[in-house]
């Protein structure tokens, strides 16, 4: 796992995330929240489009965009962690996510698709 304040700092001190934070004068704990707050309405498109939470607007975009983020994220990690040499598991973490979203809103739009 490692020391979260060591994985921290070692972010903090990359240079093109401290040039982007430096250039857009924010705060560390604004773009958190900002993170928080993104990945709170992932989970409630993914409870809407289970049939747990109201149906929310812009559900089938919504889905489709919320998969496609988190596989780009979770297969650029994967891919930096096999040029860099390390374990990727938020990136194995992020590619499972967005399966999981890619596979339910197919299985929704499409009921054909996923039955045998």
């Amino acid at each position: 796992m490692g020391n979260p304040e060591i994985c921290g700092n070692l972010m903090l001190r990359n240079p093109l995330f401290e040039g982007w934070i430096s250039f857009l004068k924010i705060e560390i704990p604004f773009v958190s929240t900002l993170l928080v707050g993104a990945f709170f309405f992932f989970g409630l498109y993914g409870l809407s489009v289970a049939g747990k939470f109201r149906k929310l607007p812009f559900l089938k975009i919504g889905v489709f965009l919320i998969a496609g983020i988190y596989l780009l994220r979770g297969l650029g990690e994967v891919y930096l962690a096999a040029v860099n040499g390390f374990f990727p598991m938020n990136g194995i973490a992020a590619t499972l996510i967005g399966l999981l979203f890619l596979v339910g809103g197919i299985r929704k739009w499409n009921p054909n698709l996923g039955s045998t």
